[in-house]
């Protein structure tokens, strides 16, 4: 190695060393009525954007405050937000203590990590739906920093990032008000098989119809056709007696909004 490539290697060693990557945290509760919380976990970089690999995030709440069974189920009793990109594979919650909850993410094969907001922004990574007494819950969970199982990798999955600040209530939002628009959500998973998960958000108690078409413009499915409360929404669609292809599904809200997206069938 001649000497220009062994100073360029030192300096890329030197710069690594003074700015390396610090992912903070902060918990944001959205008390959804007296007695149900939403906790929604976020994340961000003090360097800048960056890709998050695998993750173990420990968070550990009051169970006299809260209540979560030992076994979490996935949309029920939690909600991830890092799918959107199609970046991770399968990821679950597990609660190993009654007073402690962990958030498991695996990297996916191809080594795509979710985006991480730079520190002028916030990255959800996850919302866990937890009933309450009703109490303020500012001082009743927190991030477990100091758990030996703590760990958020970079898109390599191999250079763990420094922990920076986790905060743990940064505020407590009062979600019980309705949305303010309509929404049709990518399907997840996509491509999918055997089924499929849409979401979509009404504004306001209407008329909804969601149907499927093929890519000719056939009916193959309708999954809603009547009146729906305003507020967010998930249907599942089964692929059962359907050929591989592209499929259509389509989102209608009275005379108000339409969406289209496209899912893929994969056998």
């Amino acid at each position: 190695m001649n000497r220009f490539k062994l100073f360029l290697l030192c300096l890329v060693m030197m710069t690594n060393s003074f700015y390396p990557t610090t992912v903070n945290g902060r918990l944001l509760v959205n008390a959804i009525n007296d007695s149900l919380m939403n906790a929604k976990i976020q994340i961000n970089t003090n360097t800048g954007t960056d890709d998050m690999g695998g993750a173990t995030i420990v968070i550990k709440f009051d169970s006299t405050k809260f209540y979560l069974p030992s076994t979490l189920a996935a949309d029920t009793h939690y909600v991830f937000h890092n799918f959107s990109g199609g970046n991770y594979s399968l990821a679950f919650v597990t609660k190993p203590f009654p007073n402690e909850f962990w958030i498991n993410i695996e990297l996916e094969s191809n080594n795509n990590g979710t985006i991480v907001s730079g520190s002028n922004s916030w990255t959800d990574v996850v919302t866990i739906k937890m009933k309450s007494t009703g109490n303020q819950p500012n001082s009743f969970i927190n991030f477990n920093v100091n758990s030996p199982f703590w760990a958020i990798f970079d898109g390599n999955n191999s250079t763990t990032w420094e922990s920076g600040v986790f905060s743990q209530i940064s505020s407590v939002e009062d979600d019980s008000q309705l949305p303010i628009a309509y929404s049709l959500d990518q399907n997840f998973p996509n491509p999918f098989n055997p089924s499929t998960r849409i979401r979509f958000t009404i504004a306001k108690e209407t008329e909804v119809k969601l149907v499927v078409y093929n890519v000719v413009g056939e009916l193959i499915r309708e999954l809603v056709n009547n009146k729906i409360a305003a507020g967010n929404h998930e249907f599942t669609f089964k692929s059962d007696g359907l050929p591989s292809g592209t499929y259509i599904y389509k989102l209608e809200a009275n005379n108000e909004f339409i969406s289209v997206k496209k899912m893929i069938l994969l056998k």
